[in-house]
C-alpha cells in the first residue's frame, strides 16, 4: 500500500475508518483504499477502529492485518460512539496526513488524491463537502441545515455545512485536536475551534455500499446535543436566566405577600426561602459550569490492537 520516492512535502498517510457492525463493508474499503494507495507516493496505513461490534467486523480486520502489513486494527472495549472511535483512530495514527471517513463508503475514497493535492497547495484541513444530499430523507436534510445554522450562532465557530467526518488534516492539526479534552467530543467543532487554513473538495454522496445505516436519527440528535454541551455558552446563559427568573419570582411573591398582608405563617416563609435559594443556586451554577471539567473519564478504552509493532 505504499510507493517510494515521494515528491510531496509529506511522506506518510493514515486513513482512519470507524466501524460498528460493518463486516459487509470492511473488505471493500480495504480493496478500494489499497488500490488508491498504490498510486500515491506516500507510505500508507489503514486503521480500522472496531467500536464494539457484535458481528464479524473484528475478525475481518484481524484477517486483513495478517495478510497486509499496512492494516492496523483498534478494538474498543464496548460501543462508545462514532466520535470516540474517531478519536481512538486519530490517537493511533502516525501519518503526516490523516484522513477520516465512514465505513459505509458514502464518503468515496476516490476523492483522496484531490484532497492530498489541496494539502500540497497549502491547506491544513481539507473537507469533503457534499454537493447534493439526494439520498437523504427530506427531514434529515432539514435537520442538518437547521443544526448548522443554530450551532454557528450558538458557538461562534465556523463549522462548514454539508460536511461530516470526511476530512484530511495535517499532523499539526491532528496534534492540536488531540490536545483538547472534551467529556463528549464533537470533532467537527474541535477541528473548527483549532482553526488552520482550510479547503474543500466537493463530491456527490453515493448510497451506502452494504448493510444498514448505523447513524440513526436518535444518534444524530445526540451528536447535536453533544455539540451544544461541548462548545456552546448557551447552557450557561439558560441557567443564569432561569436562576434570575426564579429569584425575581421569589422576591415578587414576598413583596406581594407583604403589600397585601397575605401571611400563612412559617410554611409560606419557608417556601419563599427555598425558592429564593434555588434561584441563587442556579445563578451560581451558571458561572461554575463554565469552568468545570466535562468529565474525568476517558473518552474510550482500547481492548486490543492488531498490526502495530
Amino acid at each position: 500500500m505504499s510507493q517510494k520516492g515521494s515528491r510531496l512535502p509529506f511522506s506518510s498517510l493514515s486513513v482512519v475508518v470507524p466501524c460498528f457492525n460493518e463486516d459487509a463493508n470492511v473488505i471493500e474499503i480495504h480493496r478500494r483504499i489499497t488500490s488508491l494507495c498504490r498510486e500515491l507516493p506516500l507510505e500508507c496505513e489503514l486503521i480500522f477502529v472496531d467500536d464494539g461490534s457484535s458481528d464479524n467486523t473484528w475478525k475481518c480486520i484481524v484477517e486483513l492485518a495478517s495478510t497486509d502489513s499496512a492494516v492496523r486494527g483498534v478494538r474498543l472495549s464496548r460501543n462508545f460512539g462514532q466520535q470516540e472511535a474517531l478519536l481512538a483512530g486519530l490517537e493511533s495514527s502516525r501519518g503526516d496526513l490523516v484522513v477520516t471517513l465512514d465505513a459505509d463508503l458514502q464518503d468515496p475514497p476516490e476523492v483522496l488524491p484531490e484532497m492530498i493535492t489541496q494539502a500540497e497547495k497549502g491547506a491544513f484541513v481539507v473537507y469533503g463537502r457534499r454537493n447534493r444530499r439526494r439520498h437523504d430523507p427530506i427531514l434529515k436534510r432539514f435537520f442538518a441545515a437547521s443544526f448548522y445554522a443554530v450551532i454557528r450562532r450558538a458557538t461562534g465557530l465556523d463549522i462548514p455545512a454539508n460536511t461530516g467526518e470526511f476530512r484530511l488534516a495535517r499532523r499539526e492539526v491532528i496534534n492540536a485536536v488531540l490536545r483538547l479534552r472534551e467529556g463528549r467530543p464533537f470533532l467537527r467543532g474541535m477541528f473548527a475551534w483549532v482553526g488552520f487554513t482550510r479547503a474543500y473538495v466537493e463530491y456527490e454522496r453515493p448510497e451506502r455500499f452494504a448493510g444498514q445505516p448505523k447513524f440513526t436519527f436518535s444518534r444524530s440528535l445526540q451528536l447535536a446535543l453533544d455539540a451544544f454541551v461541548s462548545f456552546s455558552a448557551l447552557k450557561q446563559r439558560l441557567l443564569f436566566l432561569l436562576g434570575v427568573f426564579v429569584l425575581a419570582f421569589a422576591v415578587a411573591a414576598v413583596l406581594s405577600a407583604g403589600i397585601f398582608g397575605v401571611s400563612d405563617g412559617l410554611n409560606q416563609a419557608l417556601f419563599f426561602v427555598l425558592l429564593g435559594s434555588f434561584g441563587a443556586y442556579l445563578v451560581i451554577l451558571s458561572f461554575l459550569s463554565n469552568d468545570a471539567p466535562n468529565s474525568q473519564r476517558p473518552n474510550f478504552i482500547v481492548q486490543e490492537t492488531v498490526g502495530y509493532s
